[in-house]
């Protein structure tokens, strides 16, 4: 049987503390021909809690804070004026 937990049952905060940080490197290619690669990191703090759900197997309300990471790769390739 499929469990899945909706809006009512989990509450995420917004009083956390976020940072972010990144670098990219980028070359001319051509005289009209430009490139870029990029790395970007970014963490939040955040609360999450989850409400009592005797579906799911929740009986007591629960919080913790958890911290969120997210890297991201990427590349562009521009045409140069």
């Amino acid at each position: 049987m499929d469990r899945s937990i909706g809006r009512d049952e989990i509450k995420l905060g917004n009083n956390g503390f976020a940072w972010s940080a990144g670098v990219s490197v980028g070359y001319v290619l051509k005289r009209n021909f430009g490139a870029r690669l990029f790395c970007d990191y970014s963490s939040t703090s955040t609360s999450l809690g989850l409400s009592p759900s005797t579906e799911l197997g929740i009986m007591d309300i629960s919080s913790k804070n958890r911290t969120i990471h997210a890297l991201t790769w990427g590349a562009t390739a521009s045409i140069l004026f």
